[in-house]
């Protein structure tokens, strides 16, 4: 649900950004859907008081080949060495 707007002139304590959130989770569970809640627009929710957490995704490939693991063993590799830092040096 990366999209997600409302007036922001309108005071915080309405809650409106946690309730369009438990709207877009209830739609997803009635639905029975996958739901990824996104973790973008890092300003507007510092702003809101949220803290940064970083986000993993885990895969199994130890039975895989090691050509079929190559692909994924790269990406790790970049992502700890460069993506992970850049994440941190700039509080995203």
């Amino acid at each position: 649900m990366p999209l997600l707007g409302y007036n922001t002139d309108l005071p915080q304590e309405r809650g409106l950004y946690r309730l369009s959130f438990h709207a877009g989770t209830r739609y997803a569970l009635d639905r029975r859907l996958l739901f990824n809640m996104s973790s973008g627009a890092t300003g507007f929710k510092r702003n809101r008081g949220a803290t940064a957490e970083m986000e993993f995704t885990a895969y199994y490939l130890r039975h895989l080949s090691l050509s079929r693991r190559a692909p994924f063993e790269l990406l790790q590799a970049v992502a700890n060495r460069i993506g992970m830092p850049l994440l941190r040096k700039y509080e995203l």
